[in-house]
């Protein structure tokens, strides 16, 4: 359209402009004249007037009152504190048929708020594994309260990870995947000791365990049986504390569970043991629960948890030194009956028999004689019944009590001869080795209230007793009455410390204290016997 002419006159003698409405309005110069001019914005809705009081001076910026009305005013004048912009928060919700991971993207160069009442969902669910790709390109991922994306199942792309504490803190598994697409757990069992190599066990996960191989040195300082022993009942790993062979397994193993070299058809391999071996052929104990095919671990010297049976404590037991229980150490109960041979009679001629009662840790041997009758006169003892005690199972050493005999040889199984001249000479009490009978146990002084059954409080966690009877007359021997210092609170039987363990002739998957497999596989490191488990010093020998 052409604007070329004036619309006609003005009662005030000013010329009066047309009221133009254009698309493009083009001009080398155009000049506005009047009180208003008014631009229309482009919502149509608002008349913006642009004839300002004034051209404005310098550093004058345009602003609007909001009701259409330009201005110029000096920037300076503008208040520089931040406008309140929480009048424009609002609720989205985003969950739109075109928002789709091709056409969705959200873009932010601080951060993003997702604020929901419980969790971010996906078709209702929450978001765990259906997330193809979760590219975040903040600065960082803020855990300051609750649970976050739980999964990425492809690509985690950030700069940083924060957490309220200031660490990244992962409290389930840590899986990881590999390029040939098996994951890879890195949460470890424990975090180690100083020096451990993270070690893959073949299945997937990882521990630390020390090193081996390469002629390197084992550090075993600072281990204690508390914290290392496995409860294999509960557990089918173990750490690696010594040195570690690898085999494939030639069926399934069980950690803790003691194998065999097998070289069938030239595979070699490890193997359960299904009959009673040679000592040569024990490669070691199983440390991890091991599939048939699957890679197992063998430690083949050092320190681990081995299947033992447990055994408890019964609350009483009777006990005959015989020629069955003659050399045995018994575990003492509560109340045991000790006798000789003949149990309510005599004992026999020719006799010559020893026997160990271990009290356990912590515990010390109370014997109480009720009874006992020997072959003597009053210048020799025929038939010898003695006491000796030890501490550590190992130094035996003759007990002292008033009221029994010394020998003139002090060391068992003695000799017939007293100490001194006669069964009264000074010389021949205290002693060691019950006397003829209870009057003349009397008669020596010091029995308790001069009467029996009279009690011995060794004091000692070990107690050991010989007896040796000759080839005419006997007696009827003795009833004695062993128990711990106080009661045992637990029925478990422990193990001592440094008891050599053989293979169980009963279950070639464990290790036991009876020696009828004559296979050696190590020392008992640590005496708790609890939860069919025991952990071994392993060494077995190789001949």
């Amino acid at each position: 359209m052409s604007l070329n002419k004036l619309t006609g006159q003005q009662n005030s003698g000013s010329e009066r402009w047309m009221n133009v409405k254009t698309n493009t309005l083009e001009a080398e110069n155009v000049t506005f004249k009047g009180s208003q001019v008014l631009i229309e914005s482009q919502d149509g809705l608002v008349l913006n007037n642009f004839s300002t009081v004034s051209k404005g001076n310098p550093n004058n910026i345009l602003i609007t009152d909001g009701n259409g009305n330009l201005n110029f005013i000096d920037i300076a004048t503008i208040d520089p504190s931040p406008p309140d912009l929480s009048v424009y928060e609002k609720v989205q919700n985003i969950k739109l048929p075109e928002t789709t991971v091709n056409f969705t993207q959200i873009n932010g160069t601080t951060k993003l708020d997702i604020v929901t009442a419980n969790s971010i969902e996906l078709d209702g669910s929450d978001v765990t594994d259906d997330i193809a790709d979760l590219q975040i390109k903040t600065t960082n991922i803020s855990y300051l309260t609750g649970p976050n994306v739980t999964t990425v199942s492809n690509t985690l792309n950030n700069t940083g990870l924060i957490h309220a504490s200031g660490n990244v803190q992962v409290d389930g598994n840590l899986q990881v995947q590999c390029t040939d697409t098996n994951l890879l757990n890195y949460k470890t069992p424990t975090r180690g000791n100083s020096g451990d190599v993270l070690t893959s066990d073949g299945t997937g996960s990882v521990s630390f365990q020390p090193p081996s191989g390469g002629g390197s040195d084992l550090d075993f300082s600072g281990l204690q049986g508390s914290t290392i022993k496995t409860n294999l009942n509960t557990s089918s790993t173990q750490t690696q504390y010594g040195s570690v062979e690898k085999y494939t397994a030639l069926n399934n193993l069980s950690a803790g569970q003691p194998v065999i070299y097998d070289y069938n058809s030239g595979n070699i391999t490890v193997s359960t043991i299904g009959s009673l071996p040679s000592q040569h052929e024990i490669a070691g104990i199983c440390l991890n629960d091991t599939t048939f095919g699957s890679t197992a671990d063998i430690l083949t010297r050092g320190f681990c948890t081995a299947r033992r049976t447990t055994t408890f404590n019964p609350s009483s037991e009777t006990v005959a030194l015989n020629a069955i229980t003659t050399g045995t150490t018994r575990n003492l109960t509560n109340n045991t009956t000790f006798t000789d041979s003949g149990g309510g009679g005599n004992y026999n001629n020719n006799e010559n028999y020893s026997i160990t009662f271990d009290a356990g840790a912590g515990y010390t041997v109370n014997c109480t004689v009720n009874s006992f009758g020997f072959e003597h006169t009053t210048s020799q003892m025929y038939d010898r019944f003695g006491i000796q005690t030890s501490n550590d199972g190992v130094n035996f050493s003759n007990i002292s009590v008033s009221w029994l005999q010394a020998s003139a040889v002090s060391t068992p199984t003695w000799s017939t001869s007293y100490a001194g001249s006669s069964w009264n000479s000074g010389a021949s009490s205290p002693g060691y080795i019950l006397p003829l009978n209870p009057a003349r146990a009397i008669l020596l002084g010091g029995v308790p209230g001069n009467t029996f059954p009279a009690l011995i409080s060794l004091g000692t966690r070990y107690v050991r007793f010989y007896f040796v009877s000759d080839g005419s007359s006997n007696d009827i021997g003795w009833n004695l009455t062993l128990e711990p210092n106080t009661p045992y609170p637990s029925p478990v039987i422990n193990v001592g410390e440094g008891a050599t363990l053989y293979l169980d002739n009963s279950d070639f998957t464990k290790v036991s204290t009876d020696n009828s497999s004559q296979i050696v596989i190590g020392y008992c490191a640590y005496e708790d016997a609890s939860n069919d488990s025991l952990l071994i010093n392993l060494k077995p020998p190789q001949n």
